[in-house]
């Protein structure tokens, strides 16, 4: 018997056992053949190819190939064509779409190169033939037109009844190319009220700067003389122009002032008032006129120089009576201009005279009813009152005829109707240019 060893030996020895010299041959033809095979089923797959892309250029979609005519191998093909092996051996149809769109796009690319081109040959011929007058304005003219249509393309309603299109374009210039529009409606125009707009202020012009202009001035004290409610003042002849200027100044800078009080129209300084309670009768009406007169030329003689105003201060007071004062400006006149002696212009001396006339001896039994009336008592004047002013303070500077005839006023008056009036300080005594606040 043969060995376990020698058996698998002659199995082993006819497996790895050479072919024969035919079979080899037959070997060699069949891998000849079917290297020639793919490249033959190549060549026919590329035909068909071309034969698709013609019909799909014409619009038809390009017809399948019967399978018969397939003579290459599956395996081969899909080899050949770089697919993996498992996938259709069909080629598959190209997309048209896609070349459609690439189309497209170069025809697009191409009809924008072709419009740059005209458009450079047609700014080369405007630069060699420059438009006309006529023509530039009507080519302004027109493109305006667009930009208005864009900008109002979005809101998508047409002008209403009565609306009005207002171009504003700043100078010529335009933002970005579109011209402003502002809408306005006939209806809002005649709404549109003209404006109370008052004129603007100066900033270098100011009340102080108008004080400090102002040149110095005198005052001519004329008359004593008993206002309504019994208040005692010292009147003068009238405003000196420059000052009548000066108020007229202050009005006009500011127009927002409160209202002149009557008693500030005409230049005068009030003395004395009333105690709380009392009254005038008819018959101390008169005796305080007797006195009045007797005092007249010693008005008149006591500062043939009159008053000199070199000074007007804003005032911020406590009480109207300006005894006790929260703050004060002290603004200098202009004391380089020379003083001028004019007199009161002749209307200002008639208003004074006409004020006056009302507390004639002929006239003073009508005039008690104004005398008589309640209010500017002492309290009216000494309670706390703020508020503001423009004044001359006259009694911080009083000549000594003048101080001695208020002294010689007052103690009359004191000794004629005793406990009757309160004397407001010297030092407060005043003329009003124009009330602030």
């Amino acid at each position: 018997m043969a060995s376990l060893a020698e058996i698998m030996t002659d199995g082993a020895a006819e497996t790895v056992d050479a072919p024969k010299p035919a079979e080899a041959e037959t070997v060699k033809a069949d891998a000849a053949e079917g290297a020639a095979a793919p490249t033959e089923g190549k060549k026919k797959n590329q035909n068909r190819n071309k034969r698709g892309s013609k019909k799909n250029s014409d619009g038809k979609p390009a017809a399948d190939k019967p399978a018969g005519d397939s003579e290459a191998p599956v395996a081969d093909s899909s080899k050949d064509s770089g697919k993996a092996d498992g996938e259709d051996s069909k080629p598959a149809p190209k997309n048209n779409n896609n070349k459609r769109r690439r189309n497209s796009k170069g025809a697009k690319k191409e009809k924008k190169e072709v419009d740059n081109k005209d458009g450079d040959s047609k700014d080369a011929d405007d630069k060699e033939n420059p438009p006309a007058e006529g023509e530039k304005d009507a080519a302004a003219d027109a493109k305006p037109k667009r930009n208005n249509k864009r900008k109002n393309s979005g809101k998508g309603k047409g002008n209403k009844d009565g609306e009005k299109k207002e171009e504003t374009t700043n100078g010529g210039a335009t933002n970005g190319g579109a011209v402003e529009v502002q809408m306005t409606t006939d209806t809002e125009k005649k709404q549109e009220k003209p404006s109370n707009k008052k004129a603007p202020i100066n900033k270098t012009v100011n009340l102080d700067s108008l004080a400090r202009a102002t040149p110095h001035t005198i005052l001519r004290p004329l008359e004593f003389f008993v206002a309504w409610s019994g208040v005692i003042t010292l009147a003068f002849h009238g405003l000196h122009p420059k000052l009548k200027e000066f108020k007229q100044k202050v009005a006009d800078l500011y127009p927002g002032l409160a209202q002149q009080n009557p008693g500030s129209r005409w230049p005068k300084t009030t003395l004395g008032a009333l105690k709380d309670g009392k009254r005038l009768s008819p018959k101390q009406l008169r005796a305080l006129k007797d006195i009045c007169v007797q005092l007249e030329v010693d008005v008149a003689s006591c500062c043939p120089d009159g008053v000199l105003v070199k000074e007007i201060s804003t005032v911020v007071y406590e009480c109207l009576s300006l005894e006790r004062i929260i703050s004060e400006n002290k603004i200098q006149c202009n004391g380089r201009s020379k003083l001028t002696n004019e007199e009161p212009e002749e209307s200002e001396q008639k208003a004074v005279k006409k004020v006056l006339s009302e507390f004639s001896k002929k006239n003073i039994d009508k005039y008690w009813n104004d005398v008589a009336k309640d209010g500017n008592r002492a309290s009216h004047y000494r309670d706390a009152t703020v508020g503001s002013t423009c004044v001359t303070f006259i009694g911080r500077s009083l000549s000594e005829g003048l101080k001695k005839v208020l002294d010689n006023f007052r103690s009359k008056v004191d000794k004629a109707l005793p406990g009757m009036y309160v004397w407001f300080d010297d030092t407060s005594l005043h003329v009003t240019h124009r009330a602030l606040a």
